[in-house]
């Protein structure tokens, strides 16, 4: 079954300036995957599994929701991991966002309940991922330095290009994207 979410995307502005960290995560293929730079997006909000009687209500309604909060412009700023450095699981980028990020999330927290997707507790924390430590697999010590060494980077300065409701299958190879609604910022 299709897994939904919504996610702003950026142009390659950000891409181009992440191919160093990328390429230095790509030297260590073995313990972990990189995410693909075409499947690159910011999740604002995970739905889950979704059958077709939840998708297409969905769909139909997103067509109509508007977008106050533009343009809305960050910064990709350093580098880290969950659930902590020392022992990493999931490797980002931060993102430093003004407030209309959060506006919007909200309002997509608002969007989604009426489907049966209630607000998550915790706070909204936007970033970027970029690679996951391969399962039974442990950061060796000069990962974890590098990461370490570019918590403050400043990667660059870009805004997002569009509202995305995205579509998610996985495959053995990785996940498969499909667009299913946008709308540009």
């Amino acid at each position: 079954m299709p897994r939904l979410f919504f996610a702003l995307t950026f142009d390659d502005n950000l891409i181009q300036a992440m191919q160093e960290p990328l390429s230095y995560l790509g030297t260590y293929q073995t313990i972990l995957k990189p995410v693909e730079s075409q499947n690159m997006h910011i999740t604002v909000k995970f739905l889950g599994e979704c059958g077709d009687d939840i998708a297409g209500p969905i769909i139909a309604a997103f067509q109509n929701f508007t977008i106050e909060e533009n343009p809305i412009a960050f910064s990709a700023r350093g580098l880290s991991a969950f659930p902590r450095i020392a022992s990493p699981s999931v490797i980002w980028c931060g993102l430093d966002t003004g407030p209309e990020i959060n506006t919007l999330h909200r309002r997509i927290e608002l969007f989604s309940e009426p489907f049966g997707f209630p607000p998550e507790d915790r706070s909204f924390k936007p970033h970027l991922t970029l690679a996951r430590i391969r399962k039974n697999s442990q950061a060796p010590r000069e990962l974890v330095k590098y990461l370490e060494d570019n918590r403050a980077t400043v990667y660059c300065t870009t805004r997002f290009k569009k509202l995305v409701l995205f579509k998610s299958l996985l495959t053995k190879t990785g996940p498969i994207y499909t667009e299913l609604h946008s709308m540009t910022l």
